[in-house]
């Protein structure tokens, strides 16, 4: 089981679950790739995506824009951030 903001998840204990949220509560910003390439290998790319649209639902996780990647492709259309 596991809260999140005050909302609780009740899930099995799966050591790469504990994996991804102490990634999570590094303090740093993770690329989703990384993040599901700490689940198990088994399982279906889905069920991590799943796991943290239900963090971001709840306000555990915050999406950030890659801002280089707006500037340049902005830069492409012709038109500033």
């Amino acid at each position: 089981m596991i809260y999140v903001r005050g909302h609780k998840f009740e899930i099995k204990y799966h050591a790469c679950l504990l994996e991804l949220i102490k990634a999570l509560n590094d303090g740093r910003e993770h690329k989703v790739s990384y993040l599901l390439k700490l689940l198990d290998p088994q399982w279906s790319e889905k069920v991590g995506l799943h796991f943290l649209s239900e963090l971001h639902v709840y306000h555990g996780i915050v999406k950030v824009v890659n801002v280089s990647h707006l500037a340049h492709q902005n830069e492409i259309m012709g038109s500033e951030v």
